[in-house]
């Protein structure tokens, strides 16, 4: 393989599996953030990993945050789990 080909593939394999689900413990961290609306983060944190990528899971934020009308600190709160 050519060495453009390979960074290609491994920056491909680093961004799909870096998403991974969250522990209760991590989501509970973020959903006890002051002004956040607790469960509107507990539900999108908990099917974080099913984004399959970054990218994946900050389109839904955005979209769900638009759709439901979340507050800052809630879209806040689900950036920081995400990332």
């Amino acid at each position: 393989m050519t060495r453009l080909r390979l960074d290609i593939v491994f920056s491909f394999q680093r961004e799909v599996a870096w998403l991974h689900s969250l522990s209760t413990m991590e989501i509970e961290r973020f959903a006890s953030r002051d002004g956040v609306h607790k469960e509107d983060v507990e539900v999108f944190l908990d099917t974080v990993g099913e984004a399959g990528n970054e990218g994946g899971a900050l389109l839904n934020l955005y979209y769900d945050a638009r759709l439901y009308n979340w507050n800052i600190s809630t879209v806040q709160a689900i950036e920081a789990g995400i990332q």
